[in-house]
């Protein structure tokens, strides 16, 4: 039996291993850059905490969080950052088929890790380097190891999931509980009462209590992979995590915990996306019930179960593979670089403008400080910086352009092509960008493939 396993969870870390490192591979035989501009946010992370003092001048709104500080130490970034989600990945997988394999049948458990496997949520964040996947593989460990009753080891280990991502520190409690709970099940409501006000209490310490919920349309964008979300979970998962939920309600007091930590890590997802990568877990655990629901069900044709069993796992595949697909040809591409190499090499201080996704860009490649970022949106709770800064991308006023530009130190005005066409803007005569056809205040230094770099001439150098 124990050799059977064996050779179960190394298929499984197998065929992990070919999706994760597969996909490094094939991203690198289309393009030379890494995938998302967010990874280049946590470059400059580690090169930031980097003792050879790369811009020191800079001033970033996020700490260095415990992963990044380790990685400045180390030399070969680049190649750092490819290889090491997909190992991070690997060691989250066995933990899962460990701690799964507790409680469910052998059948289940290959289903559920199937379902995690090729979940848009997951793929995302164990091909691209971020603290989130560490942050979950020692807050598995914790859990595994409370389960094995290590309770010193698994302290240690939820510890430092919260020195690497401390974003996420609700999630243990949630496994320190749900754990408790599960063996004192005469218990199991009263705990679960009892971990909904401490989640309840210690997300309103951390934002919850100010937070405004977002539009329909907004959430749904931000949260579904299918509709542009990055990351993002998929449509299929989400439509099977939801028939799983409704079958399972049938045995509801068995599953009362499993609704209260989804519905937790719901709510704080919606706020902090670092929840998003737990959420997925439980999620995959609805959507895995459903499957083997479907499965195991008696059916009154064994042709038609054989059909939707079939068209559940096409639609699972085809999930992941196309998160996969798109991901590998994802931004940045040579039309940004070219631009953020050219400016790289000019001389002089001074911020740059653009949208905020390029920041991290600007701070990596152009060696320049940008005037807002993705870690400033992501962390900021005031968020004026953006608010401003889509004011005067709007603005056709040529004085309050001005001031703004003179008042925040802007040298450069970096206009990409996306930008101009959606991003930002639909029509090329939209807001400020009317007004940066005043050759008086502004020089257009830089056009090639689509990007447009603009310098800013105060009235004392014209």
């Amino acid at each position: 039996m124990k050799t059977r396993r064996l050779l179960e969870l190394l298929t499984v870390l197998l065929f992990c291993a070919i999706l994760l490192y597969g996909f490094q591979i094939v991203r690198l035989t289309k393009s030379p850059y890494l995938p998302t501009y967010y990874q280049y946010e946590n470059l400059e992370h580690i090169s930031y905490g980097n003792d050879s003092g790369y811009m020191p001048d800079i001033q970033r709104d996020m700490p260095t969080n415990l992963l990044d500080i380790i990685m400045s130490k180390i030399g070969n970034t680049q190649l750092l950052v490819r290889l090491l989600p997909p190992l991070i990945g690997l060691i989250n997988i066995m933990l899962l088929f460990f701690i799964v394999s507790r409680f469910a049948k052998e059948s289940d458990t290959k289903i559920y890790l199937l379902s995690v496997l090729l979940s848009p949520v997951f793929l995302y964040y164990h091909v691209t380097y971020n603290n989130y996947s560490l942050g979950l593989t020692f807050a598995l460990a914790g859990a595994y190891l409370l389960m094995s009753s290590l309770h010193l080891l698994a302290m240690i280990s939820l510890i430092l999931s919260f020195l690497v991502s401390p974003d996420s520190y609700i999630t243990i409690f949630i496994i320190i509980i749900m754990l408790y709970s599960q063996y004192n099940s005469k218990k199991n409501i009263i705990m679960a009462s009892m971990l909904l006000l401490l989640a309840i209490a210690i997300a309103s310490v951390s934002g919850l209590a100010s937070f405004r919920p977002p539009s329909v349309h907004y959430a749904l964008k931000t949260t579904i992979f299918d509709l542009g979300a990055l990351p993002g979970f998929g449509i299929f998962h989400i439509l099977l995590s939801g028939i799983g939920i409704i079958r399972s309600w049938r045995e509801k007091e068995h599953h009362i915990l499993n609704y209260i930590i989804f519905l937790i890590l719901a709510i704080m997802a919606s706020i902090n996306k670092s929840y998003m990568i737990y959420l997925d877990i439980i999620l995959c655990y609805f959507c895995g019930y459903a499957i083997a629901y479907f499965i195991n069900s008696q059916w009154e044709s064994s042709l038609l179960r054989t059909y939707v069993t079939t068209l559940i796992m096409c639609g699972i595949l085809f999930s992941g593979a196309s998160f996969l697909t798109y991901l590998s040809r994802s931004d940045p591409n040579d039309k940004e670089m070219t631009g953020l190499r050219w400016l790289s090499m000019q001389e002089g201080g001074g911020n740059i403008l653009t949208h905020y996704t390029y920041g991290g860009l600007i701070r990596v490649i152009a060696k320049k400080t940008p005037y807002i970022d993705t870690n400033y949106v992501d962390s900021s709770r005031d968020k004026l910086k953006l608010y401003e800064t889509n004011r005067i991308f709007g603005s056709r006023d040529m004085k309050e352009v001005i001031s703004f530009l003179e008042k925040n130190n802007i040298r450069y005005i970096m206009i990409t092509e996306e930008m101009k066409h959606g991003l930002v803007w639909t029509k090329d005569e939209d807001g400020m960008l009317l007004l940066l056809q005043n050759t008086i205040r502004f020089a257009k230094v830089y056009d090639y493939l689509g990007t447009e770099i603009y310098l800013f001439i105060p009235i004392a150098t014209r």
